[in-house]
């Protein structure tokens, strides 16, 4: 009877416990989403740093909210892929990464080179927490590079 008894309130506080925990549970938005960037046929001398340049969306680039110099191992992370192609990969302290609600200029002094970052779109997410923080993002759906459509999640950067 005693055993009985010992493993119906184990039940009861096990239950108890998972009660406690789902309903603690909450929907959250997820935060933006965000493209990384490849520069292809760019030494590394040559791709190591550069300037990202935000401005305000449909502004035809012309109000300028801020700028950033982007440099190897010091704000972002650079994985070279062969002679003449990197992956960046900006650090979670950048004040900011290439996602949606402005437009980007992004400018490599070294080639002279010039990208426009334009109309970034995303699908929204978000996700149900109950017991830990886990990130999430936004969906990068296409955005623009000079003018033209592209949908991958990474911005090419041809040099």
């Amino acid at each position: 009877m005693r055993t009985i008894l010992k493993i119906t309130l184990k039940y009861i506080v096990i239950c108890i416990l998972i009660a406690n925990v789902t309903s603690c549970c909450k929907t959250v938005d997820c935060e933006p989403g965000y493209l990384d960037i490849a520069t292809i046929n760019f030494t590394r001398e040559q791709s190591d740093t550069f300037i990202l340049r935000r401005y305000k969306v449909n502004t035809n680039f012309n109000v300028l909210v801020d700028t950033l110099l982007v440099a190897r191992n010091v704000n972002a992370h650079y994985s070279d892929m062969g002679l003449d192609t990197s992956s960046v990969l900006m650090y979670d302290s950048n004040p900011f990464k290439v996602n949606p609600g402005f437009d980007y200029v992004l400018f490599f002094p070294a080639t002279n080179t010039i990208r426009k970052i334009s109309d970034i779109k995303e699908t929204k997410n978000q996700q149900t927490l109950c017991l830990r923080l886990k990130r999430c993002f936004n969906d990068i759906n296409s955005y623009k590079i000079d003018g033209l459509l592209d949908n991958r999640s990474y911005i090419s950067i041809y040099k």
